[in-house]
């Protein structure tokens, strides 16, 4: 015997039919038969795919697989750098190209990403040798790197690809010629199939200026291991396909049929030129080739329908099938192609969440508003089963590891905390997570409460703090050079130039102290990464024409330039990952999202019109969340004020709950009207 699993692969979908993902994703272990008593494996890591789980274990043996089901491969492939030169940003990890294929055995070099390509589960230890002379100019107080960096699949966070980094040769930037040769052993343990392996160039030190890289002809990036081993028809566990599994030729429940029935009545025509066929005599006597089309294509409803009579499923509303409906206004039935008499369109949300208020978020989140909870939540399942859920519901302790950036020596920090979940921060936030739209109802309206009939929500993890911490407004212009006044957001990083000023905020948004950059950092970044490290959460609020007092009055000052990211990214806040400061005590803030090459904005005023790509000036308000990671309060995208007690529902819930939610509330929550 020789060889051990390493790898247990388990569909998400029972024979049952019944969705086993979120105990797959739960479990640490799994117990299979061996031999007449069971064997326990430990869970290293999984990977979650579209029909199944693939998990990297631990065994409890040596010698699970017999030895002619054993083999490991050998990895050979030499690659050529690119000769052309790379003007590297000082902000981003640049990557060198390797421009072409000298030697590879498996083919995995992509000449589109200009990578080698690991195509394999894991097989053995891997040697990296990156060898050539290179030129570099730059700034004479620069320093830069080149490296062997390992990436996972479309990487383009600059964070991930620092993490990346293999090994690197630093330099001056303007050493002009020099030579490389590093070599890097690359555990099997940490090689995951679809790792590309990259070389890249980025800036360790030094001002914000770009600097050029050239590799001569001749150099080289290699990639060995040991010679191959064991049968050598190996059992591949999980083979690797270079397109989708699902549907492909390779799989074994589909593209089984290479030959279509013929069909006795219809016959092929041939033709070459003109517009007589020129079997034209073959078909007049009926011994032309027959078509492969099915008779039967053109005899079945369900073939007909769509392809020619058009299909409708259409009901009156969700969860509802109306069958007194009397159609449209031009007498067109509305209720058309259900089943049974079921709705078209169901929902399955049937949480009520109860709130004591809401009010406003204004000016951290322009125009929004924000219900605080009252720690009650109601699972609906019938008129006679209520579940009632508080925050001290099965409670389980979660570890909490996020990576901060600092200006330490080591800028990606390892942050963790502790923190108790339990079914109220899972049901709340499965049911009325970020993008949800929900319908909210007061019990007593007093006043003149504003109150949306529906919204969106934000977010359910943080709260607005009564006063933000520090602000800088659109006009500013005291920062001086080219760029914004403060200076740009770019990529995934907002950057304050050493000579600009902030304004730390006092009582009421009151303008209370000048803080300048480059000279009062235990103000400032001192006081947010340490806050992060600790496990606060602090974010910045981009705002249009954003001046003092601060006023957030119009709806065109919010900054709803960003498309993607969350739904707190679609309307301006970002989330602050980490700070870091240069040796000119410029000042970098990390955020969580990356905008799209090219796409650049200016904080503070505009002092130049270079570089031209820039969209708009804009303010900010930075702040902190008073109480981080709990779910206190739900942050929604239209205004709330003078909202006294109540509870919500989803804009599409269940008829269980629309027709027992009075009851509901009235007997399990807080509900005390007549």
């Amino acid at each position: 015997m020789a060889g051990s699993i390493k790898y247990i692969k388990i569909s998400r979908i029972d024979k049952s039919g019944k969705d086993l993902n979120t105990q797959l994703e739960s479990i640490s272990t799994l117990i299979l038969p061996s031999g007449s008593s069971f064997a326990e494996y430990t869970i290293l890591n999984k990977t979650r795919f579209r029909d199944y789980f693939l998990y990297y274990v631990s065994s409890p043996h040596e010698d699970d697989i017999d030895n002619t089901d054993v083999s490991t491969l050998e990895y050979i492939f030499t690659g050529s750098i690119s000769t052309s030169t790379i003007t590297a940003p000082p902000i981003l990890v640049s990557q060198i190209p390797i421009s072409s294929s000298d030697n590879d055995n498996f083919g995995f070099f992509d000449s589109t990403t200009n990578t080698y390509n690991i195509l394999t589960l894991p097989q053995k230890d891997l040697t990296l040798n990156l060898t050539g002379n290179l030129f570099l100019s730059g700034d004479s107080l620069d320093t830069v790197s080149v490296g062997i960096y390992k990436l996972k699949p479309n990487t383009t966070d600059r964070d991930e690809m620092i993490a990346g980094e293999l090994i690197s040769q630093t330099f001056n930037a303007n050493a002009g010629s020099t030579s490389i040769n590093k070599t890097f052993i690359l555990p099997k343990e940490n090689i995951n199939s679809g790792d590309q392996l990259s070389i890249r160039t980025t800036k360790t030190s030094g001002f914000f200026l770009d600097y050029n890289v050239t590799f001569s002809s001749g150099a080289k990036f290699k990639v060995s291991s040991t010679p191959p081993t064991g049968n050598t028809q190996p059992t591949i566990i999980e083979p690797y396909f270079t397109t989708d599994f699902y549907k492909s030729e390779y799989d074994v429940l589909q593209n089984n049929a290479t030959q279509g029935i013929p069909n006795q009545l219809i016959q092929k025509i041939s033709y070459t030129s003109g517009l007589i066929p020129t079997n034209i005599s073959a078909i007049m006597s009926g011994s032309a080739v027959k078509a492969d089309i099915p008779q039967s294509n053109y005899e079945i409803s369900s073939i007909l329908n769509p392809s020619y009579n058009r299909s409708i499923v259409q009901s009156s509303n969700v969860n509802v099938y109306n069958p007194l409906d009397r159609g449209t206004d031009f007498g067109d039935p509305i209720n058309i192609g259900n089943y049974g008499q079921t709705p078209s369109v169901s929902s399955l949300d049937n949480v009520i969440v109860e709130f004591n208020w809401a009010g406003g978020t204004n000016p951290e989140i322009p125009f929004g508003g924000s219900f605080k909870l009252s720690n009650l939540l109601f699972e609906v399942s019938s008129a006679d089963q209520i579940k009632t859920i508080t925050p001290v519901s099965g409670l389980d302790l979660f570890d909490l590891t996020t990576n901060i950036y600092s200006a330490s020596n080591s800028p990606n920090a390892v942050r963790s905390i502790e923190e108790n979940r339990g079914e109220y921060y899972q049901v709340l936030n499965n049911s009325y997570g970020p993008g949800k739209e929900i319908v909210p109802f007061i019990y007593n309206p007093t006043g003149n409460p504003t109150l949306p009939s529906f919204t969106k929500v934000v977010d359910t993890t943080i709260q607005i703090p009564s006063v933000s911490s520090y602000a800088g407004t659109s006009s500013y212009v005291d920062g001086g050079w080219f760029y914004g006044a403060y200076g740009t957001y770019v990529n995934n990083t907002m950057f304050f130039k050493s000579n600009s000023s902030i304004t730390k905020l006092g009582t009421d948004y009151n303008t209370d102290t000048s803080i300048d950059i480059g000279t009062s950092r235990s103000q400032f970044m001192d006081i947010i990464v340490p806050s992060l490290m600790r496990g606060n959460r602090w974010f910045i609020t981009l705002i249009n024409d954003f001046e003092f007092p601060v006023g957030i009055s119009s709806k065109d000052q919010r900054f709803i330039d960003v498309q993607g990211g969350s739904e707190l990214n679609k309307i301006g806040v970002f989330e602050i990952l980490g700070m870091d400061m240069d040796a000119s005590n410029n000042t970098a803030l990390y955020v969580d999202y990356t905008l799209p090459v090219g796409e650049s904005y200016l904080l503070g005023g505009n002092e130049s019109p270079y570089p031209s790509d820039f969209v708009r000036s804009v303010g900010f308000l930075i702040w902190r969340s008073p109480e981080p990671n709990n779910s206190k309060a739900v942050i929604v995208t239209d205004e709330t004020s003078g909202v006294t007690a109540g509870a919500f529902y989803s804009r599409y819930p269940t008829e269980i709950v629309t027709e027992n939610f009075e009851d509901v509330t009235k007997e399990y929550g807080s509900n005390q009207t007549g």
